[in-house]
C-alpha cells in the first residue's frame, strides 16, 4: 500500500511517497503527478476527461493533501 508523507526541509515541503516494494523515495517537479476524482461514479467517471485523472503540480497536491482534501488509496 502507497502512502504519503510530507517532511518540511529548511521551509521547501517535501512530498515522500512510501512503497512496500521501492521503500520511501522524494517526489520532486520531474515526477508526472496526476489524481482520480474518486467522488464520482465509475459511471461518470469514464465519461470525464482522461478516466478521470488530472495532472496536478507538486506544489498543489501537498496543499491537497495537507487540506485532506485528496488522500493516498490503494488501487485495486
Amino acid at each position: 500500500m502507497w502512502r504519503a508523507r510530507i517532511r518540511r526541509e529548511k521551509t521547501v515541503p517535501t512530498l515522500i511517497i512510501t512503497d512496500p516494494i521501492l521503500g520511501a523515495f522524494a517526489v520532486d517537479d520531474n515526477f508526472t503527478l496526476e489524481i482520480l476524482e474518486l467522488v464520482h461514479p465509475s459511471e461518470i467517471r469514464l465519461r470525464l476527461p482522461h478516466g478521470g485523472w488530472r495532472k496536478v503540480s507538486l506544489k498543489i497536491l501537498i496543499a491537497l493533501l495537507r487540506g485532506r482534501v485528496v488522500r493516498v488509496v490503494e488501487e485495486s
